[in-house]
């Protein structure tokens, strides 16, 4: 995978997150700038994406549409479950430097993408490989988060069941989704009653160049969860909520 990220590329990202309403600082543009020289320079292609166009509209402003509605707040735990290339994970560590980022994904080569990543430009987020299924049980990880945040990771009803354990009471799940999210929400009634979970709010953000629609759904933790949820990958996925 090859490209290279140039000063026109950094006016572009501006002007795009201008349109979703951020104002990029100086050393934030620059940040964003080197993770997606980071992406667009892997030995292998971590994102999906090959583009520069792709990496600044479908990863960097997609990332950034969670700081419109002011969904973070500082000194918060956030999970980026699912986590890839570190999106949207390194983009708000970036943006949110008081904010504690635990980024997980159960792929190696993608965690010791992201850990590297991070580690040269000294964004301070912990990177963990693992199964959420399998960490969701784990007393150190199990009600610890206040957000958790999902992005291009799975159906609502079998996202909810992976993301709502990790959140403490009182916390949320903020999962990133596209144009079918009432439909999702629709078949995601019953997941929701199980495991504990109220709709909270959610946001429609344009992307720019016609890049697409991003819907944003929050979900508010009500409750622990019954300590059999999460379930095994293979009952998930055959059986959703």
């Amino acid at each position: 995978m090859t490209g290279t990220w140039r000063s026109e590329d950094s006016e572009a990202l501006c002007r795009d997150a201008a349109s979703v309403g951020i104002t990029l600082q100086e050393r934030e543009l620059a940040a964003l700038g080197h993770i997606a020289q980071s992406v667009l320079g892997a030995r292998s292609n971590v994102s999906g994406l090959s583009s520069v166009d792709d990496v600044r509209l479908k990863h960097l402003v997609d990332s950034l549409t969670c700081l419109a509605p002011a969904l973070l707040q500082e000194g918060e735990r956030v999970l980026d479950l699912g986590t890839g290339a570190g999106f949207p994970g390194l983009v708000l560590a970036v943006m949110c430097p008081s904010t504690h980022f635990t980024l997980l994904d159960a792929e190696k080569k993608k965690t010791d993408f992201v850990r590297d990543t991070a580690l040269r430009l000294e964004i301070p987020v912990r990177v963990v490989q693992g199964r959420a299924e399998e960490l969701g049980h784990d007393p150190l990880w199990r009600g610890w988060f206040d957000c958790v945040l999902c992005r291009a990771v799975a159906p609502l009803p079998i996202l909810l069941e992976l993301a709502l354990p990790f959140c403490r009471v009182g916390g949320r799940v903020v999962a990133l989704k596209g144009p079918r999210l009432e439909q999702e929400l629709e078949a995601s009634e019953q997941a929701l009653c199980v495991l504990g979970g109220e709709v909270q709010a959610h946001h429609h953000v344009e992307l720019p160049s016609n890049a697409g629609s991003r819907r944003i759904v929050v979900i508010g933790a009500t409750r622990k969860p019954s300590e059999e949820y999460p379930r095994r990958n293979a009952m998930i996925q055959r059986r959703p909520l």
